[in-house]
């Protein structure tokens, strides 16, 4: 071989070497990050794959899996006999922990799938992301104890199954999109947790939006409990209500409340039509 020519061979040799290696798919960072216990049966492993794949298939999911892994949280998640809900997220200093229902391996395998993704995305690319954020800015708890989290969550879940292929509209993004504040109001009796959570409209008197939710009639058993618990917390700490007071107008809060409005109008947009309007639709539409 001509010295020339050896001496190209060799140096595209070199820069292949030193050329950056290709970054390894979503996929595969978040299983790396993101892990289900080694005690889920075979039917648990296939359904939380077919999930994690439907939920970063869209641009919601992809976007909040990215930012999940920026983040740097580890993320444990497991499989239980959860009642009257789908999934719950819990948190430790540096990971989090994401319980799904068993009771999601009931549903229809049509659909199934689909739904255990939005609700993989309700806790894992809703809760725990918006908590790993708050924290790292230096208000989590101020975040976790505003229902605009809670809403979030859902909005994440309902795009996630959207942009994964599910046509049909939940009730509760119905109401969404025509009334946040009556979806809210209705979210605040939905689980005794959701009672103690916060409204932004009412930080400017947190302990007397509470204690009027306490006095309400449909405040009876947890729902009493759970509020009356907020109520001696933030009594105790007024370090704490103040922090929670200025989460509102805080830089990070803002974006939140941004972010969130964005992602209700795109959730409008994908939204499909209403049973009764899908007749008047244009063919093709």
């Amino acid at each position: 071989m001509p010295a020339s020519l050896a001496l190209a061979a060799l140096l595209a040799g070199t820069a292949l070497e030193d050329a950056p290696k290709p970054r390894p798919a979503l996929a595969e960072r978040f299983a790396a990050q993101v892990s289900l216990s080694s005690a889920a049966s075979p039917a648990e492993r296939a359904l939380y794959d077919e999930a994690v794949r439907l939920m970063l298939k869209g641009e919601t999911g992809r976007a909040l899996g990215e930012r999940l892994l920026a983040a740097g949280v580890s993320v444990a998640v497991s499989f239980s006999d959860l009642e009257d809900k789908g999934g719950m997220a819990g948190f430790d200093a540096g990971a989090a922990r994401v319980t799904l229902s068993r009771s999601v391996l009931s549903w229809k395998p049509a659909s199934g799938s689909l739904r255990a993704a939005e609700v993989l995305a309700h806790e894992l690319l809703g809760h725990v992301l918006s908590h790993a954020e708050a924290e790292a800015a230096g208000a989590g708890w101020e975040a976790n104890a505003l229902l605009s989290d809670e809403v979030n969550a859902y909005v994440v879940g309902w795009l996630v199954s959207l942009e994964a292929g599910w046509r049909f509209l939940d009730t509760g993004a119905e109401t969404l999109l025509a009334d946040r504040a009556a979806f809210e109001r209705e979210l605040h009796w939905k689980q005794p947790h959701y009672g103690a959570l916060l409204e932004d409209g009412e930080l400017a008197d947190p302990l007397g939006a509470l204690r009027a939710r306490r006095a309400d009639p449909r405040a009876v058993g947890g729902f009493v409990d759970s509020l009356s618990e907020r109520l001696k917390f933030l009594e105790s700490r007024p370090d704490v209500l103040a922090s929670l007071v200025r989460r509102r107008s805080s830089p990070a809060g803002a974006a939140f409340a941004a972010e969130l409005a964005a992602r209700i109008e795109r959730l409008r947009l994908l939204a499909p039509p209403l049973p009764g309007l899908q007749s008047l639709q244009p063919d093709g539409a």
